[in-house]
C-alpha cells in the first residue's frame, strides 16, 4: 500500500508544480485589473472623480482630458455588480471624492451575470487580482489557469505586444483604453444577440437592484452621481430594439429624479460621426478625446 501511495506522490507532485508554476507564471503577466486595485489603493484618496461602466466607457472616457483628478475604473464587460463593488470597495480611503461617472446602456441594464454568458474569466479577474469574494478562493474562480484557452490568448498577446513595442498593460497611467484609429473588422456587440432582453425582468431587476446601490452609497456618502449613456453609430443605433434604447433611457431618467443623481443622453444630439468609431459602439481614441472634452464642459454646467 505504501508503495502504491509512493508512485501516486510521484505521479501527482509534478503535475502539481507545474500548475503551481503555470499559476504563477499567468499571474505575473501585467493586467489592468491588478493595475487599477495597485492604483486605487495609492490613490483613492486624492481622486475627486470615478468612471464607472463597461468597455464603452473604458475605450471612450479619457481622464486627462477632465478637470480635476479623474480616475477610469472601467472594464471591458464590466457589469453594474462591479462597479458598485469597486466603488465600495475604497469606501474608507476616499477623502476628496466629488462625483461619481456610471456609464449605463443594454449591455450592463439587460445582460444577466459575466459566468453564465461566457466571460467567467473576467470573473477570475475580479477575485484574483481586485478580491471580490463572490467565489469562494477554492473555486476555479480564483485560478487563471482554469481557463487554458484565456490564457493562451493572454500569453500570446502579451509577447506579441513586446515584440511589437505596444502598450504592455493595455490603458494609460489614468485607466483609459486607447483604441487607435483603425476601424476593427467586426461590428461589435451583435443587435440580434441583444434582441428582446429588456423582457427578462429578473435579469433586468438585477442590474437595476445595484445601481440603486450605487444611488444610495453616493447619496450617503454626498457624492454627484452622473449616468451617462454613451453615443453610438447612427446605423446600428437605429438597429437596436427600440424597446432596448426606450428602457435604458426610462431607467436613467427614473434614476435622475433622485437627489444628486444626474442623467446624461449622449445619443441623442451627439456630436460624433460614423468615422468616429472602430466599430458599432467604440470610440477611436481621438474622437474619445473629443467627447471626453465634451463631457467635461457638460459636467461643469450645475
Amino acid at each position: 500500500m505504501k508503495k502504491f501511495v509512493k508512485h501516486i506522490a510521484w505521479f501527482v507532485l509534478p503535475v502539481v508544480f507545474l500548475l503551481l508554476a503555470g499559476e504563477l507564471y499567468m499571474r505575473s503577466i501585467p493586467n489592468i485589473y491588478r493595475y487599477k486595485e495597485e492604483w486605487m489603493q495609492a490613490h483613492a484618496g486624492e481622486v475627486e472623480t470615478l468612471v464607472f461602466g463597461n468597455s464603452h466607457a473604458f475605450d471612450g472616457i479619457s481622464p486627462s482630458q477632465m478637470t480635476g483628478h479623474v480616475f477610469n475604473l472601467a472594464m471591458p464587460n464590466q457589469m453594474l455588480e462591479h462597479d458598485y463593488f469597486l466603488l465600495s470597495r475604497y469606501a474608507d480611503s476616499y477623502k476628496r471624492l466629488k462625483r461619481v461617472i456610471v456609464v449605463i446602456d443594454e449591455c450592463n441594464l439587460l445582460l444577466p451575470e459575466l459566468e453564465s454568458m461566457g466571460f467567467g474569466d473576467r470573473s477570475t479577474y475580479y477575485r484574483i487580482y481586485m478580491g471580490h469574494d463572490k467565489h469562494s478562493i477554492w473555486s476555479l474562480y480564483n485560478f487563471e489557469i482554469s481557463n487554458l484557452k484565456t490564457c493562451y490568448h493572454k500569453v500570446k498577446r502579451w509577447w506579441q505586444t513586446k515584440r511589437e513595442g505596444g502598450n504592455l498593460l493595455g490603458c494609460d497611467s489614468l485607466g483609459f483604453s486607447p483604441q487607435g484609429e483603425v476601424r476593427r473588422a467586426g461590428e461589435g456587440v451583435d443587435v440580434a444577440f441583444l434582441k428582446g432582453r429588456w423582457r427578462k425582468a429578473t435579469v433586468v431587476n438585477r442590474n437595476v437592484s445595484y445601481l440603486d446601490k450605487i444611488v444610495k452609497f453616493c447619496q450617503d456618502h454626498g457624492v454627484e452621481l452622473v449616468l451617462i449613456t454613451m453615443p453610438y453609430r447612427e446605423k446600428y443605433y437605429d438597429l437596436l430594439d427600440r424597446n432596448t434604447r426606450l428602457m435604458v433611457r426610462r431607467i436613467g431618467v427614473r434614476f435622475a429624479t433622485r437627489p444628486g443623481v444626474r442623467y446624461i443622453d449622449f445619443q441623442e444630439g451627439s456630436r460624433m460621426t460614423d468615422d468616429d468609431y472602430i466599430d458599432n459602439s467604440h470610440l477611436k481614441t481621438s474622437a474619445a478625446t473629443r467627447f471626453s472634452h465634451q463631457l467635461d464642459s457638460v459636467l461643469q454646467v450645475q
